[in-house]
């Protein structure tokens, strides 16, 4: 998409030029938050979780290190990146925490669900319909203008033209960051002395563990202080998974995050239900030197973390294969855009929301002051392209646009669904798009272009970065009746980056 001049020229040599004897050499550009390539780090963006067309979200995160982790679990529904619950999860060393996302008892909404022994901050509550597990609901309360107080979270949770219905927490994404952790082990140290698993299998007292979370002040989560004392700069040490399962036609499909290391160099510490932290509080670069170079720039000037976060993420071209031949053999893509929201809802965005993105979510001429008209969407143009497996191209409309030939399409979400021929192998909704492949064939391989428009080049020494932050994986299912004859598979996105 636009040009991300979000340039950043990091001052130890992240850009340098070193000139000895005549000979010149030039190091390449260097992001202090990066994305893992062993699969595990500091924060996990899940691309997707779903309750439609007969799945549940399968979901597990292990503890790789000898000390407490405390990590805050927040999921989004998928138009606009709104909140619809968060806790956090206390895990003692090399403990494993699983819990599964699944549709409620009304069959209308969503929840999350638990057997797992792992302290949490609030506990939750004891399922009515489950014996032994624990359950919370996911909520509309992030998007349907009811929270009024206190003023930032009524700013956060204002309407946004997406609509209010339960449906909407059906689908989205979740991300996971963790806040610190801790190698104390006496039992002054309650937090991690109680939530440590014993030869039973269960926590020592997670009782006394959310106790002191209750106590806990302000301070003591900004400093850390008091029962934090003891915590510090959470390790890349977080292992995680997930699967969509549909149970009853013996299908799934991994969804697996895309981890980041080194977003943090401090504790983040903050209570279940803040706002914080989210992938813009990191402090991934404190030594960092933005090159802000005009009107496409994504304030980089500010130093903003969530800049960092979508730089390492950002995608000029998102590339996988599809096979959907219309008899029982179907393919959807997600393609996520996890800081999309940092630019576009007006909690943060400008009215014209910010690059790389070209459009808000919200009203159509104001920052959202009461008056303009609701959008309930925020489009960018994407471009695709498809070719059969004998090479034969065609460049198609996507997106559900017509008429059949037009190279533009638009992904108008947060999480965007693109079902070949008709598969909708995940469902059917309003941020899901039908791309017809019928004049090259049902099985093939596309590409979505997302450089659209692009801004000026400018600053010195600096790294240009195009595209789009973008996850994603392709959805590949066979569903034929029997499920002994099904199968499901996830192939996850190829990019190409501009860095």
């Amino acid at each position: 998409m636009k040009l991300l001049n979000t340039r950043k020229k990091l001052v130890n040599l992240a850009v340098a030029s070193v000139v000895a004897g005549g000979f010149a050499m030039t190091m390449a550009p260097a992001y202090a938050v990066n994305v893992s390539q062993n699969n595990i780090g500091q924060v996990a963006l899940f691309p997707y979780y779903t309750v439609k067309n007969g799945f549940d979200t399968l979901l597990s995160v292990v503890n790789t290190s000898d000390a407490t982790v405390v990590f805050k679990i927040r999921f989004r529904e998928a138009l606009n990146s709104r909140e619809v619950r968060d806790f956090n999860v206390i895990m003692s060393p090399r403990d494993v925490w699983n819990a599964v996302v699944t549709k409620d008892a009304t069959g209308t909404g969503a929840l999350v669900r638990t057997r797992d022994n792992t302290c949490t901050y609030p506990a939750l509550p004891n399922s009515a319909s489950v014996s032994g597990a624990r359950e919370i609901p996911f909520t509309t309360a992030g998007f349907d203008g009811t929270v009024t107080s206190p003023p930032d979270r009524a700013n956060a949770y204002r309407l946004d033209g997406g609509g209010v219905a339960m449906t909407r927490v059906q689908e989205g994404y979740f991300e996971i960051i963790s806040m610190g952790q801790s190698t104390a082990t006496n039992s002054t140290d309650i937090i991690e002395y109680n939530s440590t698993h014993l030869s039973t299998g269960v926590p020592r007292d997670c009782g006394k563990v959310i106790a002191a979370f209750d106590a806990a002040s302000s301070g003591d989560y900004s400093t850390p202080g008091g029962v934090f004392a003891h915590f510090t700069t959470p390790g890349d040490n977080l292992k995680s998974f997930a699967s969509l399962i549909n149970v009853s036609n013996g299908t799934a499909v991994d969804a697996n995050p895309t981890h980041l290391e080194a977003w943090t160099a401090d504790p983040v510490l903050a209570p279940a239900g803040d706002l914080t932290p989210s992938l813009a509080n990191g402090t991934a670069s404190p030594t960092a030197n933005w090159v802000n170079a005009g009107p496409q720039s994504a304030n980089p000037s500010s130093g903003n973390i969530q800049d960092g976060v979508s730089i390492a993420l950002s995608a000029t071209d998102v590339i996988n294969e599809f096979a959907a031949d219309g008899a029982g053999v179907f393919t959807d893509w997600v393609v996520t855009y996890p800081t999309k929201h940092f630019y576009t809802d007006l909690n943060y965005a400008t009215a014209l929301a910010d690059a790389p993105f070209t459009q808000n979510f919200g009203y159509d001429t104001t920052r959202g002051d009461g008056t303009g008209v609701l959008r309930g969407k925020s489009c960018d143009t994407v471009t695709i392209g498809y070719w059969n497996r004998e090479e034969l191209p065609k460049t198609g409309q996507g997106g559900g646009f017509s008429p059949s030939g037009q190279t533009s399409a638009e992904f108008c979400y947060e999480v965007n669904v693109l079902s070949f021929n008709g598969s909708n192998a995940l469902g059917t909704g309003t941020n899901h798009y039908d791309q017809g492949t019928s004049d090259v064939g049902p099985k093939g391989w596309a590409n979505i272009n997302q450089m659209g428009v692009t801004g000026p080049n400018g600053g010195n020494l600096a790294s240009n970065v195009y595209g789009l932050p973008t996850i994603g994986f392709a959805a590949i299912v066979r569903s034929v009746g029997a499920s002994s004859a099904n199968y499901g598979d996830s192939e996850p996105h190829t990019y190409r980056r501009s860095y």
